[in-house]
């Protein structure tokens, strides 16, 4: 996915909460930039000071931060996000987009494929930790800049082994966050899985839709080296000859 941006917008679909009426819906384009990007090479390497255009996304994903098991929310790339230290500060440098384009808004986004499931999962099953969570959310959103996170939670009830109710937990986690963001006006977006089978084990939809002011549904890595059969990364539509089969444990 070498793009400007990791631009999920061309494999995403977004949900929103409040009904469409098609004459008077405003597009709302959602995209990821995956700070790694800022470390490649030549024609892979994109930094948010000259790669990134304010006007081409309504909304502006900063991936990824952490999660810490007793619910601190945490920057993974000190060196990159900060400027202490001599630091390159590109969060600074992100949310600074938005003197540009006013109408900009800029989410943290928290999880990712490589922060896995189980730091999620021990969270979300601990009140405490539950609300240590959103405190250090909000203190992050208000120190940062950001106007709101967004939940990559990969994936609830999924890719750990402990025992657990993670697909509830989660609703737990959103309502939770929604009570603590709602006062600060921040926005409150979950990136999930798309396969059915897997998103039956994680999600309760419609419950979520109740506390989440966007659904980002992860359209992409449909298919892959687990199959026998070559099949289209981010397809519109099944092909009638390729199923869809996604082990998240090995994929």
């Amino acid at each position: 996915m070498l793009l400007k941006l990791i631009l999920w917008t061309s494999f995403l679909v977004v949900w929103q909460q409040t009904p469409i009426v098609v004459a008077k819906q405003k597009k709302n384009v959602f995209c990821y930039h995956g700070t790694w990007s800022t470390y490649r090479q030549s024609l892979g390497k994109f930094d948010v000071e000259t790669h990134i255009d304010p006007f081409l996304c309504t909304h502006l994903m900063y991936a990824f931060f952490g999660i810490e098991e007793s619910g601190e929310l945490r920057i993974i790339d000190p060196y990159l996000d900060l400027e202490d230290n001599y630091g390159r500060g590109n969060i600074k440098k992100f949310n600074a987009l938005k003197l540009r384009n006013p109408t900009l808004k800029t989410l943290a986004a928290v999880g990712g494929w490589n922060e896995g499931s189980k730091k999620f999962s021990t969270v979300a099953a601990d009140a405490a930790k539950r609300e240590k969570f959103v405190i250090s959310v909000v203190q992050f959103l208000q120190k940062y800049g950001f106007d709101g996170i967004d939940l990559d939670w990969e994936y609830p009830g999924q890719r750990h082994k402990l025992e657990n109710q993670d697909r509830e937990n989660f609703l737990l986690l959103l309502k939770e966050l929604k009570e603590g963001l709602e006062p600060f006006g921040y926005l409150l977006t979950a990136a999930v899985g798309s396969v059915k089978s897997s998103a039956n084990i994680s999600y309760d939809i419609l419950e979520m839709m109740k506390y989440l002011d966007f659904v980002n549904v992860m359209a992409y890595d449909l298919h892959g080296p687990w199959e026998s059969v070559v099949g289209i990364n981010a397809p519109l539509y099944a092909g009638p000859q390729i199923p869809l089969i996604i082990p998240t444990d090995e994929c």
